[in-house]
């Protein structure tokens, strides 16, 4: 009886395969060597160490400028101030640096400070206002200086008009009678353009022009109540009726979108203008009127209407 040895498996060395093939053909093993090479992952650690440090050294940077207390702001200087209350405009910028910019970034950095923003903030708050700079000087100092808005006329809101507009003719039955200043609600100061800017008093014989509201003409601090124009023009009568010795009182708008002006003056009567001709001019007229057809009669007069051209009526 015979045995026979099954011949054992040798392994199969790295970097070979067997394949089997189909039993039509030999029925053997062929040890192929397949010619390839796992990738191998090289890892550049030089790499990763570098982009750990500047990864580490921005962050360390930004803290040191924006967390950190070497550049908080700590002086503050306001200069400028004059109706605008000091105390507050300093209360006001210690509250904004106290904020965080989207509930994470501090704004008490003098890197961080968000200027332009704090600049509308002060404009919207104090309309007296007209600029503001800001300077910051590292590490921890902030100056704000101010540049307050300049009083050229006075605007009161009136309970009555002072006359309706009435037409070129003499016979106007509500012209009947002389003139005085309406009875006024609430007085504000107005710039050079007319931009309602801060409450003011009720003066009587100020230097400054004062204009009397319209009819329903209603407006707030921060808004035009009055056109650049129209003061320039009130501010050339008021000096010229001074030379003339002709105290005036205050001038009333006209209706909506009228160019007509309403001079009150302080012997009662009153002069009716156009803001369409020169001031010199109509005042002029009114000169040669009041030395010749009316030279003594002041005190008995109602108006002088000098908006027609080459035509000048009164009574």
């Amino acid at each position: 009886m015979f045995f026979s040895r099954r011949k054992r498996k040798k392994p199969t060395p790295p970097g070979f395969a067997v394949l089997d093939f189909p039993e039509s053909r030999r029925k053997t093993r062929r040890k192929i060597k397949l010619k390839f090479k796992l990738p191998e992952l090289k890892t550049n650690r030089r790499v990763l160490l570098w982009t750990a440090g500047i990864i580490l050294l921005l962050g360390g940077l930004v803290y040191f400028f924006v967390w950190s207390p070497v550049f908080k702001v700590r002086e503050i200087k306001i200069s400028g101030v004059n109706f605008v209350p000091e105390e507050q405009v300093r209360q006001k910028t210690q509250d904004f640096l106290q904020k965080r910019a989207w509930k994470l970034i501090p704004q008490d950095s003098v890197f961080v400070f968000p200027i332009e923003k704090f600049k509308k903030s002060l404009l919207t708050d104090w309309p007296a206002i007209e600029s503001v700079k800001i300077k910051i000087f590292p590490p921890r100092k902030l100056e704000i200086s101010l540049v307050e808005r300049a009083m050229a006329a006075v605007w009161c809101q009136s309970k009555a008009v002072l006359a309706e507009e009435q037409p070129t003719a003499t016979s106007s039955p509500a012209m009947n009678g002389r003139v005085g200043l309406p009875q006024s609600e609430q007085c504000f100061f107005a710039d050079r353009d007319g931009l309602i800017f801060r409450e003011a008093p009720e003066i009587s014989g100020t230097l400054l022009v004062t204009f009397y509201s319209r009819p329903g003409q209603n407006v707030v601090l921060a808004s035009q109540a009055v056109s650049s124009s129209t003061i320039q023009f009130a501010d050339q009568v008021k000096k010229q009726a001074r030379e003339m010795n002709i105290d005036i009182l205050g001038f009333l708008l006209g209706k909506q979108g009228s160019t007509d002006l309403i001079v009150a003056t302080q012997e009662g009567w009153a002069i009716y203008l156009s803001e369409e001709r020169s001031p010199a001019v109509q005042l002029k007229v009114l000169q040669a009127l009041l030395d010749s057809e009316i030279k003594g009669k002041r005190s008995t007069l109602n108006y002088v209407d000098l908006r027609t051209i080459n035509r000048v009526y009164y009574r």
